[in-house]
């Protein structure tokens, strides 16, 4: 039987929110980046482009994207039948 302590669980979970939440994969960027450079209004361009800055201050800074991004949820089970 495998034993995983929590606290690794707690740290693995804190990790991969704090990613989904503060990283753009880059193939997104890629596709913005791309949007921007065919994007014919000034407007169109100007929000494009605000999207990237928000994005490098949200990877740069580890603070979210976007301010609303959910909560998680976890289904734990403990014991030897898991």
């Amino acid at each position: 039987m495998r034993i995983i302590h929590s606290d690794r669980i707690t740290e693995a979970a804190e990790a991969l929110c704090i990613e989904a939440a503060c990283v753009l994969p880059d193939d997104v960027v890629s596709a913005i980046e791309l949007a921007v450079t065919v994007e014919r209004s000034p407007l169109g361009r100007s929000i494009l482009e605000q999207y990237l800055k928000n994005a490098d201050i949200a990877r740069t800074e580890t603070v979210p994207i976007c301010q609303d991004t959910g909560v998680a949820v976890y289904f734990v089970r403990k014991g030897k039948e898991c």
